[in-house]
């Protein structure tokens, strides 16, 4: 099936990077860019993906609360926060290059901010 790219950019802050969420089908972590850090809404890599290349204090209603798996394609490091601003809680150190089919339940459907180390 044909992949539909629809792109949404933010700049909320002057570091802030470009993030486009995309309507994915059969999404693999493979299939994330290198230079992006993408977050997925289902787990093993499925649903709609957001991609990011920098901070996100607040990754908008389209993906917000709805993060369940990630792949990380820079050699950054990616810090997920519960609440907006990177506020509350400190859900997810990401590794560089690394990725995971399922963030556990004490993050599942939680991000609502992102921060790149």
């Amino acid at each position: 099936m044909k992949r539909i790219w629809t792109r949404v950019v933010a700049s909320a802050l002057a570091t802030v990077g470009a993030m486009a969420v995309l309507p994915q089908s059969a999404a693999l972590a493979a299939d994330c860019p290198n230079g992006y850090l993408c977050l997925y809404q289902d787990s093993s890599w499925g649903g709609n993906v957001m991609l990011l290349t920098g901070h996100a204090p607040n990754i908008g209603s389209a993906f917000n609360d709805k993060t369940t798996a990630f792949s990380n394609h820079t050699d950054r490091h990616w810090y997920l926060f519960e609440n907006v601003d990177y506020g509350g809680r400190l859900l997810v150190v990401i590794a560089p290059w690394t990725a995971s089919a399922n963030v556990g339940k004490d993050a599942n459907d939680k991000t609502t901010s992102v921060w790149r180390g």
